[in-house]
Parts: C-alpha cells; structure tokens; sequence
C-alpha cells in the first residue's frame, strides 16, 4: 500500500530495521532520511525524531502492558517522543489525551488530526461516489487493528453493510478467509465487498466478487506540526 502511494520512494518491509536501511541504502544511495513505520519501540536504530501517535478514542490503549492492554511500554516512555499527535479527534475528545501528554511527557508538543475520507474506488480502480454503493447490497471486510473504525468510517458516509468481517491485523487472505467472504455474501445476497486500502492489495487477486477500496488519510489540524518537525529533521543527525 505505501509502495503504491509513493511510487518513487523505495520502501522495505524487514523486521531488522538495520538491515532494511542498510538495503535502502543499496537501492537508493543517496537517501537522506529513513522514515520508520512503528518505530517507537524499536531501539536497535537511533531516531533523529520520534512522531507518537495516541487514538483519542483510546489514549492509554487499555492502560495496560501486553497482553493485558495493548501498551509496548509503559506510558512513562512517551516523555522520549518529540512530538506526540492525538488521531481520531472527530470520533472523540482529545482532552483524555490531552492530559495524558500532560502528566508523562510535559512539555513535549502536542497536536490534533481527523480521520479524512479521500474517497472510494471500484473495480477496476475506477472512482466511485459513495452514493454508488447506496441501495446496493454488500458486506465490509477488514483486517486492521481497529476494524471498528473502518465500520464507524463506512456510517459517516451513509453507508450500511449487510455483514461486516473483521480478521486480525495483518491477516493472510488464503482460502479459508477467502471461503468465508464468498459464503458470507452469498448468504446475504451482497453484489460487492467494500475493503481498507490495507486489505485490498491482499485482496484484488483473489476476492471474486466485486471490490471496492475505501481511502482515509490523517489529516494534522496545526499546520505548525510541518515546521516543527522539519525544524527537528534539520538538526545534525545522530
């Protein structure tokens, strides 16, 4: 999915991030930044600048280390961010996170984002109104880490599913998953699966029944939050 969003950006997927940028660094050698996805907790490669993100709907993501909660570290870890952005803030009220930053990582900046909905395209990619879906039977299929987003995103836009699948994150489409998507429309008489940008590059190959994609993306409301962190990416790196 990033690969496709940024088609002249060399991205590796690698559970040593060492060994991916040392990979970049082969295909690409004039590189000058290394952009980690979910790198917080990942010390085996030293940050110039670590982004935290916290769900407004969830800041304290259950309060709790794995597997009680779904905290990597505990909280006291977010005064090592150098900014710290509260996603989700149309679901929810920031001030929970708000005040979180406030006892465990004070001073550090704070902004806010909303979900937007870029916008939905049909097989084969065509773009589609959301009005187009409207009327049509179809079901919700999505393998995130937090399936109950996609469907509160699928409601803002007038849109009911008549089944709704939700996988584990990062799940394998094989043909158990894919047996349980064609049985459940079947059943429910869906002419379509309306899927996340995540799932569909897993599932364009092998879904039979029509797909359509639904794109978002997170949208900082501070347009200081560029400047801040270029102002950071400017500092001598480590």
């Amino acid at each position: 999915m990033l690969a496709r969003a940024l088609p002249r950006v060399p991205v590796i997927a690698d559970a040593r991030r060492v060994r991916a940028a040392a990979r970049s660094l082969e295909i690409a050698p004039d590189v000058s930044l290394f952009l980690l996805d979910d790198g917080f907790s990942h010390v085996g490669l030293s940050r110039d600048a670590d982004v935290v993100l916290l769900d407004a709907t969830a800041p304290d993501a259950g309060g709790a280390l794995l597997p009680a909660g779904r905290l990597r570290e505990p909280l006291a870890a977010l005064a090592r961010a150098d900014l710290i952005v509260v996603t989700r803030c149309e679901e929810a009220d920031p001030a929970a996170a708000a005040a979180l930053v406030a006892r465990h990582a004070p001073g550090v900046p704070l902004y806010a984002a909303e979900t937007e909905v870029l916008g939905l395209s049909g097989p084969p990619g065509v773009p589609v109104r959301a009005t187009d879906l409207r009327g049509v039977p179809f079901i919700a299929v999505a393998g995130i880490a937090r399936p109950g987003a996609f469907e509160r995103t699928i409601a803002s836009l007038g849109l009911s599913p008549v089944t709704f699948l939700a996988y584990p994150d990062h799940v394998r489409y094989g043909p158990a998953e894919i047996g349980r998507i064609v049985r459940a429309a079947v059943a429910s008489g869906a002419a379509a699966v309306l899927t996340t940008e995540k799932d569909a590059v897993k599932l364009e190959t092998v879904c039979p029944i029509p797909l359509y994609t639904l794109a978002v993306r997170m949208r900082v409301l501070e347009p200081a939050f560029v400047s801040d962190l270029l102002a950071l990416l400017s500092r001598r790196p480590s």
